[in-house]
């Protein structure tokens, strides 16, 4: 599951690491976001609805879920709902404290969707700009439905408020891997890692897209899972 207002495309370099004759990979593009047309705006447990009901209807076996960043609390979600149909779910620097939501967060700063949209767009050209996101994001932002990435984006600041986020993700009935860099995860994230005994691994690429800059490295820890 791609981060928040984030599409398939960017995920490109890791599917054609992980896809071969004996792994299917599927990326799924949220409504409002990539491919999918807007659709009235979901909340973080409507997506995890989705997914789990892509999940039943496209795959006979039970699938392991991977997840960027605000994509990683959406495929816990639809962890939960698959029960037996699903086999993991691993996390790349999925949001597990308040601090996590330093981008969906911002759209509860704001009470218009398309003013957060304008300002969050600009925010992330500029860290394209200075090598912090790939321009696969920014273009994915551009093509985004200002409506869902507000009301998706206020949803995850209330539930990572409650410390939801950690709760669910410590607690999933499946194995579980977290896959992080130091200079992209919050202290308070890492600590937490630490304090709950959380299946991690920290990866040797300092970037909060990791695929984009080594995703032979991603998709070697992921098939180790």
């Amino acid at each position: 599951m791609p981060g928040f207002a984030d599409n398939a495309r960017s995920w490109q370099p890791l599917i054609e690491e992980l896809a071969d004759e004996t792994v299917a990979v599927t990326v799924a593009d949220l409504p409002g976001f990539g491919a999918s047309p807007a659709h009235p705006p979901l909340s973080i447990e409507g997506c995890g609805d989705l997914v789990a009901d892509l999940v039943l209807r496209e795959s006979a076996e039970p699938v392991t879920l991977i997840g960027h960043s605000l994509g990683s609390v959406i495929a816990v979600e639809a962890a939960y709902r698959l029960g037996r149909r699903c086999s993991g779910v691993v996390s790349i620097e999925g949001n597990l404290t308040p601090e996590d939501a330093y981008f969906s967060g911002r759209a509860a700063d704001h009470q218009d969707a398309v003013e957060f949209k304008n300002v969050f767009s600009a925010r992330v050209r500029g860290l394209v700009a200075d090598g912090h996101a790939p321009s696969s994001y920014a273009e994915a932002v551009d093509a985004s439905d200002a409506e869902s990435m507000w009301v998706l984006g206020r949803d995850a600041r209330a539930r990572g408020a409650s410390g939801e986020f950690g709760d669910r993700y410590r607690h999933l009935p499946v194995r579980n891997l977290y896959l992080w860099a130091s200079s992209t995860t919050p202290p308070e994230t890492r600590n937490y890692l630490l304090e709950h005994s959380i299946p991690q691994y920290r990866l040797p690429v300092e970037h909060h897209w990791p695929w984009s800059v080594g995703a032979d490295i991603v998709a070697k820890a992921i098939r180790s899972f």
